[in-house]
């Protein structure tokens, strides 16, 4: 993950263009004059603030160390990037292990894996494949992953936060003996197309998979489902999320590692006041789990479920070879189609060519498709919303909530375009491409608010990544006032951390302030999720707090902003000046950018009126 300084330069300059599109006379990239006055040799020497008033930064340790790290990989920038042998290939990865005895839990089990005589350790993909073996069907979910703790030897299977989709559909071959379980712990049932006597079609609505389940284990009424078709796996989701502070009736069950427990007012005798969830959760687990959380299912009925960065399972083997398929509601989208991406403000034509001559295409194609473009699409914790106007032929595309995670894929909508041609591209507003210079290709990403490129070095299997990040700023200056409001509002909440956006309306012609509709915080996480953009209105800048600590991205941040766009955070809200740190990322690589790149002045976010 390559976080760099920021090199200021415009886009026509870096390319030797100007900005009626002709070739500039003995024009190199190496001696335009950079506005921190150094080269790639001297970065070492450079402060990470300049103009974002990150002086500040210095105070922590952690902050000098993350920052050397930055630097040290920053050195040999402009020489091509070998790729490791983790790169070249991820299967090479160190197999993680795990001692054993280990106990595994499961919102609805608890096992222990007992050591061999000979073997004390076992990798973590063969536990999960003996976990499935033994029974419990739902590790073969890919949505149901490990989580380990630092406190103890144990691994905590989550489960999946979001239902399938309404209105979609199980497939069954008819001539074959297909089945589907639905697993919780050992609460499971399989089922198959004979359980539907009088049904002609091979396919079955999840709905009615999920109404069979339901009829057998009333306690997962009101609920819903998420269907694997991969594994014919599915599991029970429960939607409605209890905060840490929300109140819990009492008498109450709790339901963890397949036992309930009641839970009475002498349970909390030595407690004030109403009882929450989180005191709920600390009465029935210990200290050593994940973070943990209850959902509400029916009456006083709770599960406790578990949150953290899951560990990689290769679940391949535990994948039934099955032809079942899983299939949208019958609506297919004609081509050519017009693909608004909301999130960047990107127009995309898709043709019958992208789709292998097809006429028609499902929207699950749509977005797989956009995925080998935009990374962050393919991640399944993403919620992508979408919306489509039968009238004008175009479907909205919008990722609207903050989960981790993103790979990088090999791309398959980028037109190469030569220099020449920069004019023409940026005037278009959307544009995605790439374009080379010196023998070297960089991805070109052009919107309303900015132009941002990238240089693109190559992995194995055709693969690439962005190396360094510039951008040209499209828009007007914001005005710092709005930076203040965010601040305060930050301050306000300074327990927790907070996220905002800035936007664009173009018929104000003027910036606008949003915040999420829904969140789930605490001091150093949050999971958030955005209403949708209309077409008039652009994202500029996505910011959160780090509360009382410092204005360091962490690596979290680095994965949840993945996608191309523009990220600020703001720390040290205890203090009479609260910092704030800017950057510009590209699938995954980030440069810092000076706050007055954006914002009208400098100074910090307390800083002097516009």
């Amino acid at each position: 993950m390559n976080n760099l300084f920021f090199e200021e330069t415009s886009l026509f300059d870096f390319f030797g263009m100007d900005e009626d599109g002709n070739k500039k006379e003995e024009v190199k990239t190496d001696d335009i004059d950079l506005s921190t006055d150094t080269d790639d040799a001297d970065e070492e020497e450079v402060d990470a603030s300049d103009d974002t008033d990150s002086e500040s930064l210095d105070d922590s340790d952690d902050e000098s160390e993350d920052s050397d790290d930055d630097l040290e990989a920053s050195e040999d920038e402009d020489e091509p990037k070998k790729p490791t042998k983790e790169t070249k290939n991820k299967s090479s990865k160190k197999v993680e292990k795990v001692s054993l005895p280990i106990t595994c839990y499961g919102r609805n089990f608890k096992v222990e894996i007992p050591a061999g005589p000979i073997s004390k350790e076992i990798s973590i993909d063969e536990l999960v494949k003996r976990l499935y073996e033994m029974g419990y069907k739902e590790v073969a979910h890919p949505n149901v992953n490990p989580i380990k703790s630092s406190k103890c030897n144990g691994l905590w299977f989550s489960s999946p936060d979001i239902g399938s989709k309404e209105g979609s559909t199980v497939g069954f071959a008819k001539d074959k003996a297909e089945t589907l379980t639905v697993a919780d712990g050992m609460e499971q049932m399989e089922i198959s197309l004979s359980d539907f006597p009088g049904e002609e079609a091979d396919e079955i609505s999840t709905l009615e998979v999920w109404q069979k389940f339901e009829a057998n284990f009333p306690a997962y009424s009101a609920q819903t489902i998420n269907i694997d078709i991969k594994s014919m796996v599915a599991v029970p989701v429960f939607t409605t999320k209890v905060m840490d502070k929300d109140k819990v009736e009492l008498p109450c069950n709790v339901h963890v590692y397949g036992e309930s427990i009641t839970l009475t007012e002498d349970d909390f005798i030595l407690e004030e006041g109403d009882i929450s969830s989180k005191q709920v959760i600390s009465k029935v687990l210990n200290g050593d789990t994940p973070t943990a959380l209850l959902k509400r299912a029916e009456d006083n009925n709770y599960y406790v479920e578990f949150s953290g960065a899951p560990v990689p399972v290769n679940k391949k083997a535990l994948e039934v070879n099955s032809s079942a398929k899983a299939s949208d509601a019958v609506v297919k989208y004609s081509l050519p189609l017009n693909v608004y991406f909301v999130t960047l403000n990107q127009n995309i034509e898709l043709t019958s060519e992208h789709f292998g001559g097809k006429e028609k295409v499902l929207e699950k194609d749509v977005i797989s498709l956009l995925g080998n473009t935009y990374s962050l699409l393919k991640n399944r914790d993403r919620n992508v919303e979408t919306y489509y106007s039968k009238e004008q032929n175009i479907l909205s595309v919008a990722l609207t909530s903050g989960k981790k995670g993103a790979e990088p894929a090999p791309f398959s909508l980028l037109k190469r375009i030569e220099p020449s041609a920069l004019k023409e591209a940026v005037s278009s507003d959307s544009f995605l491409g790439i374009i080379s210079k010196d023998g070297e290709d960089y991805r070109l990403e052009v919107t309303p608010v900015f132009a941002m490129w990238g240089k693109l070095e190559k992995l194995a299997f055709g693969n690439t990544y962005v190396s360094k990040v510039y951008m040209d700023f499209k828009l007007p200056k914001i005005p710092r006032s709005i930076l203040r409001e965010i601040a305060e509002d930050f301050k306000n909440h300074i327990n927790i951390e907070r996220i905002a956006r800035i936007g664009w309306d173009t018929v104000t012609e003027s910036y606008f302030v949003q915040y999420p509709k829904n969140t789930r915080e605490s001091k150093v996480l949050i999971e958030y999720e955005f209403e949708p953009l209309p077409s008039d209105k652009y994202l500029v800048v996505t910011i959160h707090s780090h509360n009382t600590f410092a204005p360091v991205f962490s690596g979290t941040d680095d994965e949840d902003e993945a996608i191309t766009g523009i990220y600020g955070v703001i720390g040290y809200l205890d203090r009479d000046e609260p910092v704030d740190n800017f950057r510009i990322g590209m699938e995954g690589s980030f440069s810092y950018i000076p706050a007055g790149l954006i914002f009208k002045y400098g100074g910090n976010c307390d800083g002097e009126n516009d």
